[in-house]
């Protein structure tokens, strides 16, 4: 099972405290060589961005894993690096040019002992909190962590058939039948339609 979380949702569930207790714990790993860490290394395209003179694609990644955290961390970053000119003084910069005019970072999280992102932990936290209980009663279908209908993954849309996606982008067939209909939304909006059984505001459930 994949959980996927925001940085809205890990500010809710971790303290500065938890952070530096995790932060000392795997400093600590490596000191007596029981972790690991591949430092960050930056890849830039050759070529300028068409629709961004002066800035050139930018890929970022590092990694490593620890014992006490029980878990593999992978973090990629994808933007637009470059500099521009500010009362004259040339400063780098780092452009906002993903969907919603948010930068674009992920961190994944493998856990050691089963190699599959997430791990049962989680999985049984969610159903012991009652989340899971709640999804499936609303019609949700629980699927192999990966790409969803677009891959065929749980199955794909038939002609009339809705889908509510949190994914950043939409196109005709995308998931399916180019007759089938596919909405866009944030993660609350999707809990919240998932609760209702029906698009629905957040703000009706919170």
């Amino acid at each position: 099972m994949t959980l996927l979380l925001s940085n809205q949702d890990m500010e809710k569930a971790l303290t500065y405290a938890d952070a530096l207790r995790a932060t000392e714990a795997i400093l600590r790993e490596l000191a007596q060589g029981q972790a690991i860490n591949r430092p960050r290394t930056q890849t830039y395209l050759p070529v300028e961005s068409k629709n961004n003179p002066g800035f050139r694609y930018r890929f970022k990644s590092q990694e490593g894993g620890g014992v006490a955290s029980g878990v593999w961390a992978l973090r990629i970053t994808s933007d637009m690096a470059g500099f521009s000119y500010t009362a004259g003084v040339k400063r780098r910069r780092i452009l906002p040019v993903a969907t919603g005019n948010r930068w674009c970072g992920l961190v994944m999280l493998f856990d050691l002992e089963s190699m599959t992102p997430g791990s049962r932990q989680i999985l049984l936290e969610a159903m012991q909190s009652g989340v899971l209980q709640t999804l499936v009663e609303s019609g949700a279908l629980v699927t192999n962590p990966g790409c969803g209908a677009c891959a065929g993954d749980g199955g794909t849309l038939a002609d009339g058939e809705v889908s509510l996606s949190t994914a950043n982008r939409n196109f005709i067939g995308r998931m399916g039948s180019a007759k089938s209909s596919i909405y866009l939304s944030s993660p609350a909006t999707l809990a919240a339609s998932a609760v209702k059984g029906t698009i629905a505001d957040p703000r009706e459930v919170l």
